[in-house]
């Protein structure tokens, strides 16, 4: 959770530090950890991301300078030689933390630098985390598009860089224009549409799947309080829940018969023709029909708790809004009624009255009511 989400949400919003280090506390420090601990892990973290960039950028410097010079403007030889810098600053690293334990210390504070094996398996996924970012990105480029995925990686991380280090919102502005200058050979139109498609596919969808996870975990940290807000809600809707769910159910059956006896709009009746034969069609008319008169007298028997009147509700309820599909294809009447039914389902416990159905009685402004 911690991992996913405060990855997803800084790359989306920048800042890594500010924005992916206040969801790790948020996470971790729940789970126990303290705050230098959290900051380690988050250090930890950036720290394999950057080897994972300075690798590939490293590596794609020496193989390929051409393609990384559309961006920089160097001369290739100059290139060559920063690719051989970067290569080396990074083996020196492993270097320096293989030999013994290294501790980091700024203003007091100490963190034990991992040390050679796990540096290397930070530098392996790192690698493979770019890579991965950079097929996303590959696979949507237009057809006929040309280059290799190597050629493109480096550019890619490149681009990336630039758009981290402008400290933008997830690099946006930064890393198109610099995917552009890198690919003159793709239309214009295509390739911005193909990374609009990528900003939606790589930083938009996680960011909303991660605010979701973040919602379900926050909710479910406090899940004695919206019990607790559940049973006092319980309480309140008891004595009154009768009344409400009676009314209506009585509505739903009301609006079954209704549009019962209203013709089928000519896209609906299209859909119908491809799925449902006539027949069926004919008679599921005629059960709904039946089905609304049945929940006007149900409603009756809600109003006074009687526990039948719940259970046949129910029964009634979900068999119309498959039928209601058959019958006319509307699936908003049909999403009303199990919205209905779900709300029934919840007020089970006002509906304790084992008295039989048939007993209810039937006013005469009622029986007005339902002619």
């Amino acid at each position: 959770i911690g991992s996913f989400t405060s990855y997803a949400i800084s790359y989306t919003l920048c800042c890594p530090l500010l924005t992916a280090g206040t969801v790790r506390y948020r996470v971790y420090g729940a789970a126990g950890l303290t705050a230098p601990q959290i900051a380690a892990l988050t250090l930890v973290c950036t720290l394999t991301f950057w080897l994972g960039m300075a690798s590939v950028l490293a590596v794609g410097l020496i193989l390929v300078p051409d393609a990384v010079a559309q961006v920089d403007h160097l001369p290739t030889g100059l290139n060559v030689g920063i690719g051989i810098l970067l290569l080396a600053l990074v083996l020196a690293y492993v270097v320096f933390v293989s030999t013994k334990r290294r501790v980091g210390t700024v203003e007091g504070w100490s963190m034990p630098l991992p040390g050679g094996r796990v540096t290397v398996a930070q530098i392996v996924l790192g690698v493979f985390d770019v890579c991965m970012g950079a097929a996303a990105r590959y696979v949507l480029l237009p057809a006929g598009a040309t280059g290799d995925y190597w050629t493109f990686t480096v550019i890619y991380v490149l681009a990336a860089i630039l758009g981290v280090v402008s400290h933008a919102p997830g690099g946006i502005g930064v890393f198109e224009a610099s995917m552009m200058i890198a690919l003159p050979d793709i239309p214009r139109d295509q390739l911005l549409g193909t990374l609009l498609l990528f900003r939606v596919v790589y930083y938009f969808v996680p960011f909303a799947l991660a605010l979701v996870i973040l919602g379900a975990y926050e909710i479910a940290r406090r899940r004695h309080v919206l019990a607790r807000a559940v049973d006092l809600a319980t309480d309140i809707m008891k004595p009154i829940a009768p009344i409400l769910l009676g009314g209506g159910v009585f509505v739903a059956g009301a609006a079954l018969l209704i549009t019962s006896a209203l013709p089928i709009g000519a896209a609906r009746r299209a859909v119908l023709a491809d799925l449902v034969p006539l027949g069926m069609v004919e008679v599921a008319h005629l059960i709904v029909a039946v089905l609304g008169v049945v929940l006007l007298f149900l409603a009756r028997g809600l109003i006074r708790r009687l526990r039948s009147a719940w259970i046949l509700a129910g029964i009634v309820l979900a068999l119309s809004a498959v039928l209601v599909l058959a019958r006319s294809a509307d699936w908003r009447q049909a999403a009303l009624l199990l919205v209905l039914l779900f709300v029934l389902v919840l007020g089970r416990p006002a509906f304790g009255r084992l008295a039989p159905l048939l007993t209810a009685r039937f006013s005469l402004w009622w029986v007005v009511a339902v002619a």
